[in-house]
């Protein structure tokens, strides 16, 4: 089995003092599966749209785990562009035979220093209540890390409120372990 993990700096592991904490690469030494990690901090869905093709072609993997939106909110980007982007991933990955299960994002703790902070938070919040329902409208697999963020403090993050630090992506990646069957059914540990 193969996944690939397609995203943003959530996935890619930004401000990681090593890349091998990040929570996908955690997760890599748990699963006797292959798992590539192809997140790209600053990456917006638009942008995981033009990559898929060459990832499927390049990899032939089985599952993608697709998670963004954040950069697109940061961006100004409404809610239905985000979902129009996510909904043609996932059609390209089903013609090409290839499951997808989508992530949502980590909440923000926010600083509380600026407008824009308590804005881009704001936004993140709708996002997931907004992406949660889309996802079970269009009964696709999910794994909700703002759900498992609800319990992170600011020791879980870095300076900036946003991003997960080496104790936040250890949560993650356990988190992920421990839905994953749920998600796709039985798959070799």
């Amino acid at each position: 089995m193969k996944i690939v993990f397609l995203g943003d700096s959530l996935t890619e592991g930004y401000g990681l003092s090593e890349q091998n904490c990040a929570w996908v690469n955690i997760i890599s030494k748990e699963m006797k599966c292959e798992i590539i990690n192809e997140g790209i901090s600053g990456d917006t869905t638009l942008g995981m749209l033009s990559r898929l093709i060459n990832i499927i072609e390049k990899y032939s993997p089985k599952y993608v785990f697709i998670m963004g939106g954040t950069n697109d909110l940061n961006f100004n980007m409404p809610n239905n562009f985000i979902f129009a982007n996510i909904n043609s991933i996932t059609r390209i990955l089903k013609k090409y035979n290839v499951e997808a299960i989508i992530g949502i994002p980590t909440k923000m703790i926010g600083d509380g220093k600026t407008i824009e902070g308590d804005y881009l938070k704001e936004l993140i919040n709708q996002y997931s209540i907004n992406l949660r329902e889309f996802l079970e409208n269009d009964g696709l697999s999910y794994i909700d890390f703002f759900k498992l963020s609800q319990d992170f403090g600011d020791s879980d993050y870095l300076d900036d409120g946003l991003h997960p630090n080496e104790k936040g992506h250890k949560k993650m990646a356990d988190y992920f372990l421990k839905n994953l069957e749920a998600v796709i059914g039985e798959y070799n540990k």
